[in-house]
């Protein structure tokens, strides 16, 4: 057989081979795309049920919504105090703040509010940094217990504590509660906060720092 018809040959015999690959490789391709459109529609379905079925595992607790909290009084842990509340109601949350150990977060003006309803104003940031307008006492958060003495007798006086930024004045505060106090607030952010809101903070030499 010549050499020219040998070649002739090979390629007669493997074009079946080739047609057959081709024809295995086409219907892999579609067998993959089939699998991974079933695996779309399963996952597109799945998600569908779970909101069908009112999302189960989600917590759907009927508690006080955005709209009925009042933003500028926090309760420990950043939950926000019902301005809506009764009397009664508005107790139970003062109790609640005692018993956590946490002094109420307030902001500025709430903060500016209680003050002028007769609140003591307490500075506790060390080294002294300033103060606010009508602080009344400064004692080192650290030295509350050691300077109870400096402090008011009735444990239902409001106190207002505050500091440069929040992080001393929450531990001063905790310590209060543990005193017995039972009417204490904490200026949320400090007096970096005071200042932010627009308001003016007093020089140890009774000069005005301003904002």
């Amino acid at each position: 057989m010549s050499t020219s018809a040998a070649k002739r040959s090979t390629r007669v015999l493997r074009l079946p081979v080739v047609v057959l690959w081709s024809v295995g490789k086409k219907r892999s391709h579609e067998q993959n795309s089939k699998i991974m459109v079933g695996l779309f529609g399963f996952f597109v379905a799945a998600i569908a049920m779970y909101f069908a079925l009112g999302m189960p595992g989600m917590n759907h607790g009927t508690g006080t919504t955005m709209s009925s909290m009042d933003p500028d009084t926090t309760m420990p842990g950043g939950n926000f105090v019902d301005n809506t509340s009764t009397p009664e109601q508005k107790s139970a949350q003062a109790n609640q703040v005692e018993a956590s150990g946490v002094a109420e977060l307030v902001t500025p003006a709430v903060f500016e509010d209680r003050r002028r309803k007769g609140g003591v104003l307490l500075n506790v940031h060390v080294p002294y940094d300033g103060e606010i307008r009508g602080t009344k006492l400064s004692v080192a958060y650290n030295e509350i217990e050691s300077r109870k003495a400096d402090l008011p007798q009735d444990l239902d006086t409001p106190l207002l504590v505050y500091c440069r930024s929040g992080r001393m004045s929450a531990i001063a505060g905790s310590e209060l509660l543990r005193m017995g106090y039972r009417n204490v607030t904490d200026l949320r952010g400090g007096m970096l906060a005071w200042r932010a809101d627009g308001r003016t903070l007093l020089s140890s030499f009774g000069g005005v720092t301003l904002p």
